[in-house]
């Protein structure tokens, strides 16, 4: 079983771990929609339960939880999957005020002089061995150097890839799964992103280096603006996009559903769909290790697998994983998997 089977199953199966609320009211209003829209939900009747968040939304446009009922309702109804966007979109607007994930696509970078643009992190070089090698050459606007760092690592038996690190132009990042080298035509896949720093791995190209200077890199990096005023409501959309955009079989986004999670994990690690709100909590069970292995899911598919494991250890697993093993990848999928199943 393919580990995207795994997770869809795992969300398809979500709606039967809670029990149904007891008392329900009639639907008398607002409030009479949203109650039984989750009981709806609960009961396996996504349909139903749409059609009673829809009925919510024209009685009270204003308010935040019945865009995210309907959004998660159509988490059920392939056909509605497009439409979850837009409503799990509004949950935010009217709960936050405001968008919680900036998407920044296409930004490029020019690595300068002396690599201090995508500064070289390696731990195999020398302390100021990079610096010297560079100023040698300084003055002529070309770096010669790639072929003396080449030969240093591999005569002292290093890994000929090097680590590097930048920070985007316009925000500082929670996610970004992969740089691309435009003069190699080569993608770089990410390993993490913290603070206001990108973190990936270059292999060595011949002639063209790593990321030497002159070089465009363009990369999609995401920004991520809640704070301490995001509720519940924000936190329960976030989980669901983040699960959504594993659901879909084409036209995902791994970038969003990375950001979706890494912002959700900062904000409430422990965190669990509905926490204090009995309807939503008995609707579904959804918890931050299944957020998290969703997010992970998708850069593993987009085979950023070292992103995928950093998103895993956000959620507190996975550190004992070695990803230099010959069974890594496989170990990985294990992993995500028993991610999902954790509530």
């Amino acid at each position: 079983m393919s580990l995207k089977v795994l997770i869809c199953a795992g969300f398809a199966l979500a709606v039967s771990c809670g029990g149904n609320p007891v008392g329900m009211p009639e639907p008398e209003g607002y409030e009479g929609y949203i109650a039984l829209g989750w009981q709806a939900l609960a009961e396996g009747n996504a349909q139903e339960a749409f059609d009673l968040f829809t009925a919510a939304i024209e009685t009270d446009v204003t308010r935040a939880e019945a865009y995210l009922g309907a959004g998660t309702a159509c988490g059920w109804l392939e056909e509605r999957w497009e439409e979850a966007d837009g409503y799990l979109l509004m949950a935010l607007q009217r709960d936050l005020g405001h968008s919680a994930v900036h998407l920044h696509r296409s930004e490029y970078q020019v690595q300068d002089t002396m690599w201090t643009v995508f500064r070289c992190t390696d731990p195999d070089l020398p302390p100021d061995s990079l610096e010297a090698w560079l100023a040698m050459t300084a003055d002529s606007g070309y770096k010669w150097v790639n072929s003396r760092i080449y030969g240093y690592l591999a005569s002292g038996g290093f890994d000929t890839d090097l680590s590097f690190r930048f920070s985007p132009a316009a925000e500082d990042p929670i996610a970004c799964l992969e740089v691309f080298n435009t003069q190699a035509w080569a993608p770089f896949p990410c390993d993490s992103a913290r603070g206001d720093s990108i973190y990936f791995t270059a292999q060595y190209m011949g002639s063209i280096g790593w990321v030497s200077v002159g070089q465009y890199v363009r990369y999609n990096y995401a920004s991520f603006d809640a704070g301490g005023d995001a509720g519940q409501i924000t936190l329960d959309a976030l989980a669901v996009r983040t699960v959504f955009e594993d659901l879909r079989v084409e036209g995902n986004d791994p970038l969003l559903a990375a950001a979706c999670a890494q912002g959700l994990l900062g904000l409430a690690p422990a965190y669990i769909f509905g926490e204090g709100d009995p309807h939503r909590s008995a609707a579904m069970s959804l918890s931050a290790a299944q957020v998290a292995a969703g997010a992970a899911s998708c850069a593993f598919g987009q085979k950023s697998f070292i992103y995928s494991w950093f998103l895993c250890r956000e959620a507190g697993y996975g550190h004992g994983l070695d990803p230099e093993s010959e069974g890594f990848l496989f170990a990985l999928m294990e992993l995500i998997s028993m991610m999902q199943g954790q509530e």
